[in-house]
Protein backbone atom coordinates (compact mmCIF):
# COMPACT_ATOMS: atom_id res chain seq x y z
CA UNK A 1 0.00 0.00 0.00
CA UNK A 2 2.69 2.81 -1.31
CA UNK A 3 3.61 4.44 -4.06
CA UNK A 4 6.88 3.22 -5.92
CA UNK A 5 9.21 5.11 -8.35
CA UNK A 6 10.72 2.59 -10.64
CA UNK A 7 12.64 5.44 -12.89
CA UNK A 8 13.36 9.47 -12.76
CA UNK A 9 16.32 10.57 -14.50
CA UNK A 10 17.47 13.53 -16.84
CA UNK A 11 19.76 13.02 -19.86
CA UNK A 12 21.13 15.30 -22.31
CA UNK A 13 22.43 14.14 -25.33
CA UNK A 14 24.90 15.86 -28.17
CA UNK A 15 25.22 15.53 -31.11
CA UNK A 16 29.27 16.67 -31.94
CA UNK A 17 29.06 16.52 -35.67
CA UNK A 18 31.44 14.12 -37.93
CA UNK A 19 29.77 11.24 -36.44
CA UNK A 20 30.79 11.88 -32.70
CA UNK A 21 28.40 11.95 -29.92
CA UNK A 22 27.77 12.11 -26.02
CA UNK A 23 25.80 11.91 -23.01
CA UNK A 24 25.45 12.93 -19.79
CA UNK A 25 22.30 11.32 -17.26
CA UNK A 26 21.53 11.49 -14.05
CA UNK A 27 18.82 10.23 -11.57
CA UNK A 28 16.80 7.09 -11.06
CA UNK A 29 18.01 4.57 -13.51
CA UNK A 30 16.27 1.45 -12.41
CA UNK A 31 14.29 0.19 -9.33
CA UNK A 32 17.82 -0.44 -7.44
CA UNK A 33 20.19 1.72 -8.39
CA UNK A 34 20.24 5.37 -8.91
CA UNK A 35 23.43 7.40 -9.98
CA UNK A 36 25.23 9.73 -12.88
CA UNK A 37 26.02 7.90 -16.10
CA UNK A 38 28.38 9.38 -19.16
CA UNK A 39 29.27 8.39 -22.55
CA UNK A 40 31.02 8.73 -25.81
CA UNK A 41 30.42 7.37 -29.44
CA UNK A 42 32.11 7.50 -32.92
CA UNK A 43 29.29 6.20 -35.47
CA UNK A 44 29.87 7.57 -38.47
CA UNK A 45 26.80 7.94 -40.98
CA UNK A 46 26.40 5.03 -42.85
CA UNK A 47 29.02 3.17 -41.50
CA UNK A 48 28.56 -0.67 -40.17
CA UNK A 49 30.65 -0.11 -37.39
CA UNK A 50 30.74 1.97 -33.95
CA UNK A 51 33.45 2.37 -30.83
CA UNK A 52 32.08 3.90 -27.92
CA UNK A 53 33.65 4.34 -24.19
CA UNK A 54 30.91 4.71 -21.56
CA UNK A 55 31.41 4.76 -17.11
CA UNK A 56 28.71 5.01 -14.32
CA UNK A 57 28.98 5.85 -10.77
CA UNK A 58 25.73 3.81 -8.68
CA UNK A 59 24.73 4.12 -5.44
CA UNK A 60 21.92 1.49 -4.33
CA UNK A 61 18.64 3.15 -3.89
CA UNK A 62 17.00 2.99 -0.39
CA UNK A 63 14.37 0.31 0.04
CA UNK A 64 12.06 3.20 1.61
CA UNK A 65 11.94 6.58 0.26
CA UNK A 66 14.04 8.44 -2.36
CA UNK A 67 16.88 8.35 -0.67
CA UNK A 68 20.32 6.73 -1.92
CA UNK A 69 23.10 4.61 0.18
CA UNK A 70 26.49 3.60 0.33
CA UNK A 71 26.46 0.18 1.31
CA UNK A 72 24.85 -3.06 0.50
CA UNK A 73 23.80 -6.26 2.52
CA UNK A 74 25.87 -9.90 2.54
CA UNK A 75 24.82 -12.86 3.50
CA UNK A 76 27.02 -14.49 5.66
CA UNK A 77 27.35 -18.02 7.26
CA UNK A 78 27.08 -15.64 10.40
CA UNK A 79 24.06 -13.82 8.84
CA UNK A 80 23.78 -10.69 7.17
CA UNK A 81 26.71 -7.82 6.82
CA UNK A 82 26.38 -4.73 5.63
CA UNK A 83 29.15 -3.42 3.66
CA UNK A 84 30.41 -0.12 2.09
CA UNK A 85 29.66 -0.42 -1.78
CA UNK A 86 30.15 1.83 -4.53
CA UNK A 87 29.04 0.80 -8.04
CA UNK A 88 31.82 1.62 -10.61
CA UNK A 89 31.26 0.39 -13.63
CA UNK A 90 33.52 0.93 -17.09
CA UNK A 91 33.77 0.21 -21.01
CA UNK A 92 34.84 0.09 -23.98
CA UNK A 93 32.18 -1.07 -26.74
CA UNK A 94 33.25 -2.06 -29.93
CA UNK A 95 29.90 -2.43 -32.72
CA UNK A 96 29.78 -4.17 -36.22
CA UNK A 97 26.95 -4.62 -38.47
CA UNK A 98 26.70 -7.33 -41.17
CA UNK A 99 24.49 -5.94 -43.30
CA UNK A 100 23.98 -8.93 -45.89
CA UNK A 101 22.15 -11.04 -43.09
CA UNK A 102 21.08 -8.18 -40.72
CA UNK A 103 23.41 -9.15 -37.91
CA UNK A 104 24.96 -6.93 -35.12
CA UNK A 105 27.76 -7.82 -33.01
CA UNK A 106 28.62 -6.15 -29.68
CA UNK A 107 31.77 -6.48 -27.30
CA UNK A 108 32.26 -4.91 -24.40
CA UNK A 109 35.46 -4.99 -22.09
CA UNK A 110 36.03 -3.45 -18.69
CA UNK A 111 34.39 -3.57 -15.29
CA UNK A 112 30.89 -4.54 -14.34
CA UNK A 113 28.75 -3.50 -11.46
CA UNK A 114 29.86 -6.34 -9.15
CA UNK A 115 33.58 -4.87 -9.85
CA UNK A 116 34.59 -7.91 -11.64
CA UNK A 117 36.44 -7.18 -14.57
CA UNK A 118 35.95 -9.17 -18.54
CA UNK A 119 34.21 -8.99 -21.12
CA UNK A 120 30.61 -9.47 -22.51
CA UNK A 121 29.58 -10.30 -26.06
CA UNK A 122 26.80 -9.92 -28.14
CA UNK A 123 24.71 -10.83 -31.20
CA UNK A 124 21.55 -10.50 -32.72
CA UNK A 125 19.48 -10.27 -35.97
CA UNK A 126 16.64 -8.14 -36.53
CA UNK A 127 14.27 -9.25 -39.01
CA UNK A 128 12.06 -7.60 -41.78
CA UNK A 129 8.95 -6.94 -39.17
CA UNK A 130 11.86 -5.20 -37.41
CA UNK A 131 11.92 -8.15 -34.70
CA UNK A 132 15.12 -8.59 -33.29
CA UNK A 133 16.57 -11.96 -31.62
CA UNK A 134 19.74 -11.68 -29.79
CA UNK A 135 21.97 -13.64 -27.40
CA UNK A 136 24.74 -12.73 -24.83
CA UNK A 137 27.46 -14.10 -22.59
CA UNK A 138 29.77 -12.39 -20.48
CA UNK A 139 32.86 -13.68 -18.95
CA UNK A 140 35.01 -12.21 -16.21
CA UNK A 141 37.11 -13.14 -13.13
CA UNK A 142 34.32 -13.36 -10.66
CA UNK A 143 33.67 -16.97 -8.69
CA UNK A 144 30.22 -16.91 -8.59
CA UNK A 145 29.68 -20.77 -8.12
CA UNK A 146 25.91 -22.61 -9.83
CA UNK A 147 25.51 -26.59 -9.04
CA UNK A 148 29.18 -26.88 -8.25
CA UNK A 149 30.37 -25.25 -11.26
CA UNK A 150 32.01 -21.85 -11.94
CA UNK A 151 29.09 -19.31 -13.51
CA UNK A 152 29.47 -17.48 -16.54
CA UNK A 153 26.53 -14.71 -17.18
CA UNK A 154 24.48 -15.63 -20.46
CA UNK A 155 21.09 -15.32 -21.52
CA UNK A 156 18.46 -13.72 -24.41
CA UNK A 157 16.94 -10.87 -25.54
CA UNK A 158 13.98 -9.98 -27.76
CA UNK A 159 13.29 -6.75 -28.39
CA UNK A 160 10.07 -5.51 -31.16
CA UNK A 161 8.78 -2.18 -32.66
CA UNK A 162 4.92 -1.30 -31.21
CA UNK A 163 3.66 -0.05 -34.17
CA UNK A 164 3.46 -4.13 -34.89
CA UNK A 165 0.27 -4.03 -32.48
CA UNK A 166 -0.89 -0.76 -33.39
CA UNK A 167 -3.16 0.52 -36.17
CA UNK A 168 0.13 3.51 -36.49
CA UNK A 169 3.57 3.67 -37.12
CA UNK A 170 5.37 4.09 -33.17
CA UNK A 171 9.04 4.27 -33.50
CA UNK A 172 9.17 2.81 -29.39
CA UNK A 173 10.35 -0.57 -28.74
CA UNK A 174 9.51 -3.04 -26.22
CA UNK A 175 11.51 -5.71 -25.03
CA UNK A 176 12.60 -8.38 -22.40
CA UNK A 177 15.74 -10.24 -21.48
CA UNK A 178 16.51 -13.81 -19.71
CA UNK A 179 19.46 -14.62 -18.25
CA UNK A 180 19.93 -18.47 -17.36
CA UNK A 181 20.50 -17.79 -13.59
CA UNK A 182 20.64 -13.98 -11.73
CA UNK A 183 23.91 -13.93 -10.38
CA UNK A 184 26.48 -10.75 -10.09
CA UNK A 185 29.31 -11.81 -12.31
CA UNK A 186 28.78 -9.54 -15.52
CA UNK A 187 26.36 -7.59 -13.94
CA UNK A 188 25.88 -3.84 -15.68
CA UNK A 189 23.86 -1.50 -14.25
CA UNK A 190 21.15 0.74 -16.23
CA UNK A 191 22.54 4.36 -16.60
CA UNK A 192 20.37 5.92 -18.81
CA UNK A 193 19.00 5.58 -22.57
CA UNK A 194 21.87 3.56 -24.58
CA UNK A 195 23.74 6.03 -27.61
CA UNK A 196 24.12 3.56 -30.04
CA UNK A 197 20.45 1.05 -30.08
CA UNK A 198 19.56 5.05 -30.17
CA UNK A 199 21.40 5.93 -33.30
CA UNK A 200 20.53 2.59 -34.92
CA UNK A 201 17.03 2.78 -34.97
CA UNK A 202 16.84 5.84 -35.74
CA UNK A 203 18.45 5.64 -38.83
CA UNK A 204 16.97 1.63 -39.24
CA UNK A 205 13.52 3.80 -39.14
CA UNK A 206 14.84 6.68 -42.19
CA UNK A 207 15.52 4.20 -44.51
CA UNK A 208 13.29 4.42 -47.94
CA UNK A 209 11.25 1.68 -48.49
CA UNK A 210 10.17 0.12 -52.27
CA UNK A 211 7.20 -1.86 -53.10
Amino acid sequence: NSWHLDTAYVQKSWNLGQGWFSRLALGYFEQAYGGIGLEALYYPVQSNWAVGMQGAALFKRSYYGLGLQSRVRKLTHKGPLYIPYTGLQFFVDLYYQYKPLQLDFKISAGQFLARDQGIRVEGGRVFASGLRVGLWGTFTNANDRVNGHRYYDKGLSITMPLDLCLHKSSRTRVGYAMSAWLRDCGAIGACGKQLYPTIFWERYNSKPVFY
